[in-house]
This record gives structure tokens, C-alpha cells and sequence, in this order.
């Protein structure tokens, strides 16, 4: 859990990770944000230290962790902004609870993925996050080994910076003498199916009545060119909705948009939104 009142007067921003993240993962739009900015940043259930909350672990449940913690904070209205499978948390809960929330930032998320047609949706998802599942199950000898498994990833390998150091070392603690994620597969798993499949979710963009942006980049998740996100989805999210706008970020990959440079374009769409 990240928290940090907002001077009095001045806007809060809810930020909401994504899929196998934490709230140490927004650490480089948070340093680019004003300093008079509250900020809330939760661990969602099933992640960093919610990671033994138990389910149900569906995005509409989480959505209501969200006004929990508003109204644990007593904040009544905020800036919302998701990243990856957060984006699809802020959809879901832009659409259905929009007297909180003052805009939506979506980084990379919240519309309909594509995805291949005939293939068991459970096949998909081990294809789609096979690495981030099997990391559940690995060991480290140390915080240090767990963040050379990072630096060899091929979205970050040759952009490491020293702040990443603590987005991911955040991840871990020590369990019987080695360090493991704290993550369960169990979340990870409900939360793709519901972006990935399920309806209510999907379409949840086109039912907020807040002004949103979609943040888009065009590598993926293993640095290859084409987005997580296609052009294709998002002009018919944009079509859909009158209050949705896109902006593209060029040379950004899923992670660097977020963990990278990019996170100064994030930043900047934030504070458009307060």
C-alpha cells in the first residue's frame, strides 16, 4: 500500500497495478506527480502484501476494495488510473460508481484484447502469461537474483534503472530461507479471464460518463513490435464512447510506458485529469 494525503485543497489520484504488479510499480509516475498530490496506491488482493487476502478475485470485486479504501482514506472524489489489468479495475469501476471519479487514466489496457478464436480460454492464458505464472512458482537464492531475473527480461534488458530496484524488490519475501513472489496464481488467473473474456468487463469502457484516456504503446510485452492493445479495438472503444480519448506513445513497450520514460507521459496525462 502506497498513501500520501494530499495537501488540503488539493486533488487525490487513485493508482491501481496491474496483473502481477504492486502498488511499488507506479514508483516512476509518483515521483513525477506534484508533491501536493495525495496519492493511493493499494496492493490488490492476491499481490504484495494482499497477497494472502483471499478471494473471490474477480476485477468487479476489487473494484469494491477500491471504495474501501476511499472511504477508509475519507476521500470522496478522485483520479483514477489503471495500468494493464488496472485499467480494466478503473473501467469497472468508473462505469458503476462515477460520482467518485474525476477522470480515468487507462496505461495500456481497458479495452477488448484480441485474441485468437478456438482456443480454450484457459490454454490462452498460460500462453499469453506463461512466464508471470511460472515466476510464481520459482525460488531465489536473494532480492538480488530475483532482480537479475528481471534485468534479463527483454522488455527491460539495456533500460534498468536504480528506482527499479525497488518497484521489484518489492515483490518478494523470504519463505523458508528463499525469496518467492508475493502473488497467487489464483489471482492472476481470474483477473486475465475477466479481461481477456468476460463480457461485463470488456464493455465497462463504454459505459463511463468521466473524461478518459487510453495510453497505447506499440511493443508488447516481450518488446516486439505491435501492441498489447490493437488500433483496431481502440477506434471501436472511441466510437463507442464520446468521453474516451487515445493517445499513443511510439518506441514504448508494456513495461517502459509504465517503469520507463514513458512514465513522464503518464504523469502528465495524471495531472490533465485533476
Amino acid at each position: 500500500m502506497w498513501y500520501r494525503p494530499a495537501i488540503p485543497g488539493k486533488p487525490t489520484v487513485l493508482l491501481v497495478h496491474g496483473l502481477t504488479g504492486t502498488s511499488r510499480w507506479w514508483t516512476p509516475v509518483i515521483a513525477r506527480l506534484p508533491e501536493e498530490v495525495g496519492i493511493i496506491a493499494p496492493d490488490l488482493r492476491g499481490r504484495g502484501q494482499s497477497w494472502e487476502t483471499p478471494g473471490p478475485y474477480d476485477l468487479s470485486t476489487i473494484a469494491g476494495d477500491l471504495s474501501h479504501c476511499l472511504n477508509h482514506f475519507e476521500v470522496p472524489v478522485v483520479t483514477l488510473a489503471g495500468y494493464s489489468m488496472g485499467a480494466w479495475v478503473a473501467t469497472v469501476y468508473g462505469s458503476t460508481r462515477a460520482r467518485r471519479v474525476k477522470g480515468i487514466v487507462m496505461v495500456d489496457g481497458g479495452i477488448r484484447v484480441d485474441v485468437p478464436g478456438g482456443e480454450k480460454p484457459e490454454a490462452l492464458i498460460e500462453e499469453m502469461f506463461g512466464p508471470a505464472l511460472d515466476r510464481l512458482e520459482m525460488s531465489f537464492d536473494s532480492e538480488e537474483g530475483y532482480l537479475d531475473h528481471w534485468r534479463r527480461h527483454p522488455a527491460l534488458s539495456g533500460r534498468w534503472s536504480a528506482p527499479l530496484d525497488l518497484v521489484f524488490g518489492y515483490d518478494v519475501e523470504l519463505w523458508r530461507g528463499r525469496y518467492k513472489v508475493r502473488a497467487t496464481r489464483e489471482a492472476i488467473l481470474a483477473g486475465a479471464g475477466d479481461f481477456l473474456f468476460d463480457e461485463q468487463t470488456i464493455k465497462a469502457v463504454n459505459e463511463v460518463i468521466v473524461p478518459s484516456r487510453l495510453i497505447m504503446v506499440d511493443h508488447d510485452l516481450t518488446d516486439q513490435r505491435g501492441g498489447f492493445l490493437s488500433e483496431v479495438a481502440a477506434e471501436d472503444a472511441v466510437s463507442r464512447n464520446p468521453n474516451l480519448t487515445v493517445q499513443k506513445l511510439p518506441d514504448f513497450n508494456h513495461f517502459t510506458v509504465l517503469l520507463g520514460e514513458g512514465a513522464s507521459s503518464v504523469a502528465s496525462a495524471i495531472v490533465r485529469m485533476l
